[in-house]
């Protein structure tokens, strides 16, 4: 099903992207709230998302899960509103951020119990779930910068004395080894490292911090350098360990599609609090630029500089690899929601809204 989730002011619909129909599944709850950062589960039966008061800085708010359609609702109360969600991949526990007394603190609820357990607290902090549901914690910076990760067979101890280099959110392969920055033989490189939190492979140098992302395979990485310095896109193909040139530019965002080997990713034209991006595609060695458009404020405030741990958890990509959508201002000042099918020529606009993310299947 081709369904996108879309946060349209303090709104969040469900859309069917095929039928044109939509459902208002905040609906439910208080008119009052605000419902921001949807989260769609691994299997696409449930969306969780935050919802607060926005209009009082000590308003009750709430981690809100649903079904796509809006016959089935659970609020778990939040002591201060989530602003990032990610579900674990077995679709039992959702992690969030929030803004604590004490700094960022990230927390897991359970979803059918609704009971919360905070896991860390610092700044920043970034954060991966595997597939047998290990939590990678990356936290802090400089010297006082940590790889933690919770799960059973993983060395705790040796992955919180690992030296690490410059990078944001980690992230797991299927296998269970963990892509990360980390102080090798005396250089910072992107590695796989193993549950000993053992340097397996090198993929590349990161003298100036790595960006990176894994394909739902395993089998490719794309990886450009941090943000303090520029740096091509590039593509790692891991089972024959070649590489490809994507892009001479340090894009500004990018996604692997789970279906097909598709790297969506978008050059900066025009920098600002809206910044105008060219949204592009790369698949089989071909790079195709699809689309020019100015972000909406949300997105750019809210995903555009932790597009790296949005990666481990949303998707921009329709579930079949064909599509991809996009939140841009139209001429007219509206906050719109758009989609490419990467084989036609013009984007199509599907709703009003400042954000959207495609559902996993």
């Amino acid at each position: 099903m081709n369904r996108l989730a879309i946060v349209d002011h303090a709104k969040l619909r469900v859309i069917d992207v095929d039928r044109k129909s939509g459902t208002d599944i905040g609906a439910l709850a208080d008119s009052r709230l605000a419902n921001r950062q949807p989260a769609w589960s691994p299997d696409g039966a449930l969306l969780a998302w935050s919802a607060f008061d926005r209009r009082q800085t000590d308003s009750p708010a709430s981690l809100a899960i649903a079904t796509p359609d809006a016959t089935w609702r659970i609020d778990h109360p939040a002591v201060f509103p989530p602003f990032y969600l990610a579900w674990r991949r077995d679709c039992r526990a959702v992690a969030a951020l929030a803004d604590g007394p004490l700094g960022l603190e990230l927390s897991v609820t359970d979803v059918a119990s609704g009971s919360c357990e905070i896991v860390h607290r610092g700044a920043p902090l970034f954060f991966d779930w595997s597939a047998t549901g290990a939590l990678a914690v990356h936290a802090g910076t400089g010297e006082s910068a940590r790889l933690e990760v919770h799960g059973a067979d993983y060395d705790h101890e040796a992955f919180t004395a690992l030296a690490l280099g410059s990078f944001s959110a980690p992230a797991f392969l299927p296998s269970g080894e963990l892509l990360a920055v980390v102080v090798h033989e005396g250089h910072p490189v992107l590695a796989l490292i193993d549950r000993a939190a053992t340097v397996q492979r090198v993929i590349t140098n990161a003298e100036f911090g790595s960006r990176f992302a894994v394909h739902p395979s395993g089998d490719w990485v794309a990886t450009t350098s941090g943000r303090s310095a520029s740096g091509a896109l590039v593509v790692h193909h891991l089972p024959s360990d070649t590489m490809s040139f994507v892009d001479e530019r340090a894009p500004a965002l990018f996604a692997w599609s789970a279906e097909s080997i598709g790297l969506l990713f978008a050059r900066v034209l025009d920098r600002g609090d809206s910044p105008v991006l060219e949204w592009c595609t790369w698949h089989d060695g071909e790079v195709r630029a699809h689309v020019r458009a100015r972000i909406t404020a949300t997105f750019a405030r809210e995903v555009l500089p932790f597009h790296e741990q949005y990666a481990r958890s949303h998707s921009w990509w329709s579930p079949t690899g064909d599509a991809f959508c996009y939140g841009a201002v139209d001429d007219y000042g509206n906050d719109t929601i758009w989609v490419v099918n990467i084989a036609r020529p013009n984007p199509e606009r599907i709703a009003t809204g400042s954000m959207a993310v495609w559902s996993p299947r």
